[in-house]
Order: structure tokens, then sequence, then C-alpha cells
């Protein structure tokens, strides 16, 4: 089943913040005003939760993706998760495609605000994923990201991070 990808609202931090505590141990999740700080600033963040309808036609929130403009005028993702129920299912994909079309869709306002060059032929993502997160890393090269390098300790003592760049072209 597609799911439906959509901006995500006040109304959903809780489900998201459900997934987080899923996804991540205690000392690697991020807390619940972290997700409100993304729906409050709206200065070029992209926050989009993923739902699917279940046997009773009610929406379920199953995903979500959030990125934010970084100060050298990247776009970083801060987090994508999938609820552990539904992975394997192409909802990470389908966060992560809409992701870049949204990139593409906002760059006029990235070049009026100056964030950006108005000859930019292309914009880095960036990201950060566990080195022991295969099914993460397999989409993300699926995707064409590049890997940058090892970060030894990134999320806590013995568990490294591995970051990953892709050039998304703009025309």
């Amino acid at each position: 089943m597609k799911p439906k990808i959509r901006l995500a609202t006040a109304y959903d931090i809780d489900a998201v913040f459900e997934i987080e505590k899923l996804c991540f141990n205690k000392l690697e999740q991020f807390d619940k005003n972290f997700f409100y700080l993304f729906l409050m600033r709206r200065n070029f963040e992209i926050f989009f939760v993923a739902t699917i309808e279940d046997e009773a036609q009610e929406s379920k929130l199953v995903g979500f993706i959030i990125a934010y403009l970084n100060k050298i005028g990247n776009y970083e993702i801060a987090t994508v998760n999938v609820h552990p129920d539904f992975r394997n299912q192409r909802i990470g994909l389908e966060l992560m495609v809409e992701l870049e079309k949204a990139i593409k869709i906002i760059i006029p306002e990235l070049v009026k605000s100056k964030k950006i060059d108005e000859n930019s032929q292309n914009i880095i993502i960036e990201l950060t994923v566990h080195d022991k997160n295969d099914t993460a890393i397999a989409l993300y090269d699926k995707l064409e990201y590049k890997r940058l390098e090892t970060i030894p300790n990134y999320y806590q003592k013995g568990k490294n991070g591995i970051r990953m760049i892709k050039s998304l072209k703009l025309k």
C-alpha cells in the first residue's frame, strides 16, 4: 500500500515521537521539543509524515522525515524514521523521493532569499546513518548518496555514523 506523504502538523507530534522512541534508544532519540521546533521555524525546513489507511479506513502515521537548510547552504536530513511494523514497504523511499521533490520546489525561494546562488546547478543533501543500519544504507545507496566518512562514536560510544551526501541536480 502506497503511503500518503504530507506536511507534518502539531497534531502529528505525539505519533512522530512514539515512532522516534521505537527507532532509537533513549540516549540517541530526539526529545519531543525537537519536533515542535521544526514545525515552528518554517525557514526552509521540510517536515513530512507518511500515513497509510488501516482496515477501518483510519489514517495511521507510519513514518516521517525532517530536513533543514544548514549554515553552508546544504540540505541536511536530521532524521528519517519508519515505524518498525511498516518497514520494507517503500515508505522510507517515498519520504526521500518527496523530500527531493520539495527541495526542487523550494529553490526559487532559496535564490530569492540569497540562501543559494541563482546560477546553482545543484544542491547538496547530507545525512548521517548508523553504520550498522544496513537497510537504510542500502536505500541511500539506491538513491545515489555517496559515502564521505565514518564518524566514530557519532551516536554514542561504539556506535559510529556514516556521513553521506548527494548532489541533487536542480535543472
